[in-house]
């Protein structure tokens, strides 16, 4: 668990003691390539950090389509990480969930329950600060994901995506990239060669 003691530590200082509380309360999940993490319409139980893997998160519509969320992940050399596998409002509010989350290869997770987070909450004000901050986090990615979606241009999602993670263009399937970037994989395609003409 060495990966989610540095990401803790970096937000908070820890004594052995309170990391051996925090141990306790979390526990390991594997997954296979394919494996559905999460199934929509389903209350999220437990927030879950990366180890390693890919997990993506994805809403389907009337008709039956789907159109990724997000892209979970860890790679040390990324610009931009998304490390936590939850439905934040889904978790927190008790709700049904509106998103399906599979693993796109083998994963494994750090998982904690709700009732586990809570009451680490009400003992522990130090997993409180890390709590808030990866509320914190969470709700930012969320945030300039959206404003990106609605206020970008298509390239320039696409840019902001090649510089930030250009690890998931070799991890990802190009039609889940294209899908996360509200195109289709032919425009990815298109993209993809634009921007190597101009190099």
């Amino acid at each position: 668990m060495q990966k989610f003691k540095e990401f803790f530590t970096s937000k908070t200082t820890l004594s052995d003691e309170e990391w051996q509380r925090i141990q306790e309360k979390v526990t390991i999940k594997s997954y296979e390539k394919g494996d559905v993490i999460h199934h929509i319409g389903d209350v999220f139980q437990e927030m879950m950090f990366i180890n390693k893997g890919v997990v993506r998160s994805y809403f389907i519509d009337p008709n039956g389509r789907d159109f990724t969320w997000q892209i979970h992940f860890f790679h040390p050399h990324a610009n931009l990480k998304n490390l936590f596998v939850v439905d934040f409002a889904s978790f927190t509010q008790r709700q049904p969930s509106l998103m399906t989350f599979e693993a796109l290869e083998a994963t494994e997770l750090y998982a904690i329950s709700y009732k586990d987070r809570e009451e680490l909450f009400a003992v522990d004000k130090k997993w409180e600060h890390f709590g808030r901050k990866v509320s914190e986090e969470v709700y930012s990615m969320n945030y300039y994901r959206t404003a990106s979606m609605l206020t970008d241009s298509v390239e320039e999602r696409y840019r902001k995506l090649l510089a930030d993670s250009p690890e998931l263009f070799e991890v990802v399937p190009q039609h889940y990239i294209a899908s996360y970037l509200g195109i289709t994989p032919q425009s990815l395609s298109r993209l993809k060669k634009r921007e190597y003409n101009r190099r």
